[in-house]
């Protein structure tokens, strides 16, 4: 499965990202600030 999250890097983002990731997810962050360690992402910043 694939995911595209906005906000992916806020406090609730954060969780959400790592139970995409744990279910196997492939996860796509659209986010204004860079995550600080998220090494299995592709991150767009808007």
């Amino acid at each position: 499965m694939k995911a595209i999250l906005t906000g992916g890097t806020g406090f609730i983002g954060r969780q959400v990202v790592a139970e995409l990731l744990n279910a196997g997810t492939d996860v796509t962050i659209l986010t204004s600030t860079p995550p600080k360690n998220c090494p299995v992402c592709r991150i767009f910043l808007c």
